[in-house]
């Protein structure tokens, strides 16, 4: 009878994880859901260009590029960016394998693409972290940063996110081994630095260190080992991902705008810019700068050092070096956001043995969370599902001979180039991008001359129509200016009711 009992328990215990982590994933939706849409007595309407959220620019470069792999686009020919393409490529072939090869961009897509993306998001991190520390302490971590940092938007579909995610299981995986409480490194430890990396190659840190260390614990220390299926298996991922960068890039034109392009926005000295972004931390201002600011991490492993939770010295020293590895780009904002992850890794680490308060934080998530759901978005999602979405954020180019996404390359159409910075205009309106650079126009972009260059045979070709803002966008930025007095002078131009003007050959 006690093992009946045992196994309706056990049954329950599960049951209760699997609500858990679906309360997360509603949560999330209810968060991203309320900061898109404004409903009035008419209807509800998805309010793109209002977003004040996670940088909509960003996740909707990433969305876009996602959406352009699946349908067969190949990054470096037919679309471009600045960062390395992993991410656009993972997103791509979600989109894929969910049926979106032929999805076409507009608000009803941009939305049904955000929710895919973030329940991806917020998936990768659950599977991880069951490997590392369990289902039970993933659902709760995500739900304590759902409920918490909420209003950030954690879940959309950045680099930067998913490095704060995946960190977290890959530092709590270091930190037992630096503590001596496992011995095998595993496919965690040695997969995920390669994961990171490959969604964006801002954080080296994350990719140097732990290697470091794995041959630093087995060179010093025979207790330390990898298993062979470790081994089989973290080498098919990585051929995996290198097979997936040859199918949907140019392996040829990665370096050009992962580095190349980018190198005007790094100091050249990577220690004394370390230290100059350090020591010119500002005020703490908002979350981002509250939760990163430089002395919390370092109290904090300092105070479980004191404690004895963490008792080895090289502990100490490998998650400070990791620490200030952070900041060699920044010292704030989003972009350091996997400084989280170390807080994040050391508390799950410190309070790992919950006990009967494990039973008593459900219950508390639980009623947060239905107190939520309840008040506002079962009533937001049944509002706008097969609501006619507002079309004010998309426009209307339909006289001219403006190539879609879809469109045969000898269609006799012409691409699309925006001169103003809004990758989100591409994932409202069902335009194609031009092949060769990049969609939009940022002021850094004029920086490098290789691809000022780039864009001048593009105008001398006649291969590309013009989307250029109102003067007030661009009057600071020189390049530019020379580039759209160009366009002018060659193309007939005419003024749209925005006050952009539309050039074509």
């Amino acid at each position: 009878m006690n093992k009946d009992y045992e196994t309706i328990f056990k049954l329950i215990k599960k049951l209760a994880i699997i609500s858990l982590i679906i309360l997360a994933v509603i949560f999330g939706a209810y968060i991203l859901v309320s900061s898109l849409i404004s409903c009035n007595e008419i209807g509800c309407t998805f309010e793109f260009n209002e977003i004040n959220f996670f940088p909509y620019t960003d996740f909707s470069e990433n969305i876009i590029g996602g959406l352009n792999i699946a349908h067969g686009y190949r990054f470096g020919v037919d679309f471009s960016q600045p960062h390395f393409p992993g991410l656009y490529i993972a997103l791509g072939w979600l989109y894929k394998l969910l049926g979106y090869s032929n999805a076409i961009p507009s608000e009803a897509t941009a939305v049904r693409l955000i929710f895919i993306s973030a329940i991806g998001v917020l998936g990768l991190f659950l599977i991880f972290g069951k490997m590392s520390f369990g289902i039970r302490k993933s659902a709760i971590i995500c739900m304590l940063v759902l409920l918490i940092f909420g209003k950030y938007t954690l879940f959309l579909p950045m680099s930067e996110t998913l490095a704060f995610w995946i960190s977290i299981p890959l530092l709590y995986s270091n930190l037992e081994l630096l503590e001596g409480k496992k011995f095998g490194i595993n496919i965690v430890d040695l997969f995920l630095p390669i994961l990171i990396v490959f969604f964006g190659i801002g954080f080296p840190g994350l990719l140097i260190a732990p290697y470091l260390l794995y041959a630093y614990l087995i060179v010093y220390d025979r207790r330390y080992n990898i298993q062979k299926k470790d081994l089989i298996v973290f080498f098919l991922l990585v051929l995996i991902l290198i097979n997936l960068l040859i199918i949907s890039t140019d392996i040829s034109k990665i370096k050009y705008w992962a580095i190349d392009i980018n190198v005007v926005d790094v100091k050249p000295l990577l220690l004394n810019n370390i230290y100059r972004n350090i020591t010119e931390i500002s005020a703490i201002n908002n979350i981002y700068s509250l939760l990163v600011y430089l002395p919390l991490p370092i109290f904090l492993i300092l105070f479980l050092h004191k404690v004895k939770k963490i008792s080895r010295f090289v502990t100490i020293i490998y998650f400070l070096g990791l620490l200030f590895s952070m900041y060699w780009r920044v010292s704030e904002g989003y972009k350091i956001l996997p400084v989280l992850s170390i807080i994040i890794a050391l508390l799950t680490y410190a309070y790992s043995d919950l006990n009967y308060r494990k039973y008593l934080i459900y219950i508390l998530y639980v009623i947060v969370i239905i107190y939520y759901i309840w008040g506002n978005s079962i009533i937001f999602l049944s509002k706008s599902i097969g609501n006619n979405y507002n079309n004010g954020n998309s426009v209307d180019l339909s006289k001219y001979n403006i190539c879609k996404i879809d469109d045969n390359p000898d269609a006799g159409c012409h691409c699309l180039q925006t001169m103003v910075f809004g990758p989100q205009f591409y994932l409202l309106n069902n335009f194609k991008q031009c092949k060769h650079q990049i969609n939009t126009w940022s002021s850094r972009m004029g920086l490098s001359k290789s691809y000022v260059d780039i864009v001048i045979d593009s105008i001398n070709n006649k291969s590309a129509s013009f989307y250029i803002p109102p003067i007030q966008y661009y009057q600071d930025d020189l390049p530019l200016t020379e580039i759209i007095a160009r366009i002018k002078s060659i193309y007939s131009c005419s003024t749209l009711k925005n006050n952009f003007v539309f050039c074509t050959p």
